[in-house]
């Protein structure tokens, strides 16, 4: 889901797929991996490794990751159809720690 990317390149991958919001920053990270940067791309991973955790929760996933779209101003609304879980107002002061609407930054390669 992105958090191992480092590893994942490491271990001979060339590519990684990712259920999260911050594509920028695995892109970087990827990139830097496959470079052989794995220190800048541990670096990289590092700054967005919570929110791809918070992203990938089972059952919330969708919502979660589409609260953090409309709050990006990506799209305008979070609401899911059913079966996906929707998004809890619980989830909101935790949701803006991790997404608070300001593009995640990658390293420039």
């Amino acid at each position: 889901v992105g958090r191992a990317v480092v590893d994942e390149v490491m271990a001979g991958a060339s590519s990684v797929a990712i259920g999260s919001t911050v594509t920028r920053a695995v892109v970087d990270a990827t990139r830097l991996a496959l470079a052989g940067r794995y220190d800048d791309a541990s670096t990289v991973i590092g700054t967005v490794a919570a929110r791809i955790h918070f992203e990938t929760q089972p059952g919330a996933n969708v919502a979660i990751r589409k609260r953090h779209w409309e709050r990006a101003g990506v799209i305008d609304t979070h609401v899911v159809r059913a079966p996906t879980l929707p998004f809890r107002s619980e989830f909101e002061k935790h949701s803006a720690v991790h997404a608070p609407g300001v593009p995640q930054q990658g390293l420039s390669l």
